[in-house]
């Protein structure tokens, strides 16, 4: 049995595993719940406050200078992993830590967006929410995929990982 290493701490974890039921909660409630889905999408807003705060001073692998690269530095990760000669990250890889970012943003602009229709209602914050939530799941597809094609390529059990925390130790190779 290989060895493992925690890489993802628990308020990280409990943060994560916070957003996917709360996102998913406001999600089916949005047009049925409206008092359930204005709650849900305030916890979701303090999830993310508590995120930007946690990337700052939280663990090693939590922290925006951690996984935060330069788009020069994603593309050339994006290029590996099209030729298939990307290397193992032991926290984010390039690309994940782009997709992060990409989601905290999102979720704050949607959470953002849906308290402005509850301050004002103008129509088009409304459409504005309904679009940002649109493309913001699309970027929850690409994320799942992300992961699935990085655990089947490093067979490594990512979900597992963000589960217990741990991932398998790293070799020579690997970028930590």
């Amino acid at each position: 049995m290989k060895k493992s290493i925690l890489v993802w701490d628990p308020l990280l974890r409990v943060f994560h595993w916070s957003i996917v039921l709360t996102f998913v909660i406001a999600f089916i409630t949005a047009e049925d719940m409206e008092k359930l889905h204005i709650k849900v999408g305030y916890i979701v807003l303090g999830l993310v406050c508590f995120r930007l705060m946690w990337g700052f001073v939280g663990s090693h692998y939590a922290r925006f200078s951690q996984f935060v690269k330069s788009p020069e530095k994603v593309i050339s990760y994006l290029k590996d992993v099209y030729a298939k000669r990307e290397k193992r990250y032991l926290g984010h890889n390039p690309a994940g830590g782009a997709m992060i970012i990409v989601m905290i943003l999102g979720l704050f602009i949607i959470s953002l967006t849906g308290w402005m229709i509850t301050a004002n209602g103008a129509h088009w914050v409304e459409e504005a929410h309904e679009v940002i939530t649109f493309i913001f799941v699309i970027a929850i597809i690409v994320h799942v995929l992300g992961v699935i094609i990085e655990s089947k390529k490093h067979k490594e059990n990512l979900t597992k990982a963000m589960i217990n925390g741990y991932k398998k130790s790293p070799s020579k190779e690997d970028i930590v």
